[in-house]
C-alpha cells in the first residue's frame, strides 16, 4: 500500500499520531523509492523500494489466516443475516472477533 493522506485524528493525541504518520519509516521508503527510484531513475532506491515491497508482500502472505466460512441449508421460513465489522485495520477486526 502506497502512502496516502494522513489518518484522521481519532486518538486523544492527534498531533503525535500525525507525527508518527509523517516520519514513518515505511512511508519514507515508499515515497523515496517511488520518487527517486522509479521516477528519478536511481537504481539504488529502486532496488530498495522493490526489496521492501517484496518483503511486505511475503509477510502479509505468510501471516494471513484462512477465513472460516459456514455452509448450511436454509429451510422455508428461516432467515439469513450477513454482518460486517466496521473496522479500520486487521488488528481491530481480530480483537472484535476474539471478543476483547
Amino acid at each position: 500500500m502506497l502512502p496516502g493522506p494522513p489518518p484522521p485524528p481519532t486518538s486523544s493525541l492527534p498531533g503525535l499520531r500525525y507525527l508518527r504518520w509523517k516520519y514513518s519509516p515505511t512511508r519514507f521508503i515508499n515515497t523515496r523509492g517511488l520518487r527517486h527510484g522509479l521516477y528519478g531513475k536511481n537504481t539504488v532506491w529502486l532496488g530498495i523500494f522493490i526489496t521492501f515491497r517484496v518483503l511486505v508482500a511475503v509477510k502479509r502472505a505468510s501471516t494471513r489466516t484462512v477465513e472460516r466460512v459456514a455452509v448450511d441449508s436454509l429451510k422455508p421460513g428461516e432467515g439469513l443475516v450477513i454482518r460486517t465489522f466496521p473496522v479500520r485495520n486487521g488488528k481491530e477486526r481480530a480483537r472484535l472477533l476474539r471478543g476483547d
